[in-house]
């Protein structure tokens, strides 16, 4: 649905027709074009809407808890679970092919990338590469190690560190907050223009 400037509210599509509804969510802006996930008899997909209708631009259907959608170099970056890799860093390239960044938790665990942040030339974000869920996780969440992507698509761990959160640019550096169990516990940390 949408309301124009006047308040009148209209439906702008009826993706999956009948009673089920297409459950649009995680809705962004990219490229002058209001883009969003739903599902239609097909399964579940990335759309976008403007001003000639709505129209698909990618198959998401493998994938769940899809969210953090972060434009970088060109391209749709977000986090997903799928069966093969669990939770991980996916994008969506210009041609709207969907494809794993890195399997950073490998085989079917997950790393729960966190916090996408683009940062002088790279896209920044937490993820654990050896998170176990236990009955401790409300205690003891993913301990995040910041990582990134380069402009090139290489993935890279920055940090060793046992909390990553946060990420956040301020006047031309990335600030975080972080621990690294040694020198002073979860601080404030940042990483400067030199990487």
């Amino acid at each position: 649905w949408r309301m124009d400037a006047s308040q009148d509210v209209s439906m702008v599509a009826d993706i999956n027709p009948g009673g089920e509804g297409s459950h649009p969510r995680v809705f962004f802006e990219y490229h002058d074009e209001l883009h969003f996930v739903a599902r239609d008899a097909d399964g579940t997909r990335l759309w976008k809407a403007d001003e000639t209708g709505v129209t698909v631009v990618a198959d998401l259907t493998p994938y769940s808890a899809i969210s953090q959608f972060t434009e970088f170099n060109g391209e749709l970056y977000f986090t997903a679970r799928d069966d093969t890799y669990g939770n991980e860093l996916w994008k969506v390239d210009r041609s709207g092919k969907v494809l794993l960044v890195a399997d950073i938790h490998t085989g079917d665990g997950s790393s729960y990338p966190s916090d996408l942040t683009v940062f002088n030339g790279h896209l920044y974000f937490g993820a654990d590469p050896h998170y176990v869920p236990s009955q401790t996780t409300i205690l003891y969440p993913p301990r995040d190690d910041l990582w990134r992507v380069s402009e090139s698509g290489d993935v890279e761990l920055v940090a060793d560190l046992t909390h990553t959160s946060s990420l956040t640019v301020f006047n031309g550096e990335l600030y975080f907050s972080g621990d690294d169990w040694e020198s002073g516990g979860w601080e404030l940390r940042k990483v400067d223009e030199s990487g």
